[in-house]
């Protein structure tokens, strides 16, 4: 027999609904030789461009640099003393204003949103956890990308969808991620 339905008491709220379903959050961790993320294709930086990420570097990481952001003419990195330093704009980290735009990256393993305000031209974004030659890559994970222009989102790829595997897809703008060198042991709870 079925429950008994009224037009009145769902307008009121008493009608029986589905709960929502409820996404599980993962975080990949990339292993600091080979895998890191692959924006397709890269994205082009106006000035007044802000990206955001939230990311960890694992506490026993390489001494040596270890690369959070990067492309034309933008580099967002940790040194060996375990101070950010960038190149290319203003960098925000947990909400505020870095100075010098170097600053000590507090203890690895805690997650922190890095901001980052373009104040130059001839910026683009191509990778995020990958290095320059000689350099190490991150070790630890990088996740919700967000770039806004005049204070809207542009664009925005979540980076915590286990489903999707090597590809992330976008939820703003349409412009994915690509990890070489993917296998499903990156994943893991935040």
């Amino acid at each position: 027999m079925s429950g008994l339905y009224s037009p009145i008491l769902a307008q009121a709220g008493f009608a029986k609904r589905k709960a929502a379903v409820v996404v599980e959050q993962w975080v990949a961790q990339l292993d600091s030789a080979t895998q890191y993320w692959q924006l397709t294709p890269p994205i082009a930086l106006e000035i007044g461009d802000e990206i955001s990420f939230h990311t960890a570097k694992d506490a026993g990481a390489a001494t040596s640099k270890q690369w959070f952001a990067s492309g034309s003419g933008l580099r967002i990195n940790v040194q060996a003393n375990n101070a950010i330093e960038e190149v290319g704009g203003d960098l925000y980290l947990d909400g505020e204003f870095v100075t010098n735009y170097v600053t000590n990256f507090p203890t690895g393993g805690i997650e922190h949103n890095l901001s980052y305000i373009i104040t130059s031209t001839d910026r683009t974004l191509s990778t995020l956890g990958a290095s320059e030659s000689g350099f190490e890559k991150l070790s630890g994970y990088i996740k919700k990308l967000i770039i806004k222009r005049n204070g809207i989102v542009i664009h925005e790829i979540p980076l915590t969808n286990k489903a999707q595997g090597a590809t992330q897809l976008a939820t703003v703008g349409n412009v994915n991620a690509f990890m070489p060198n993917y296998t499903d042991a990156v994943w893991r709870k935040p």
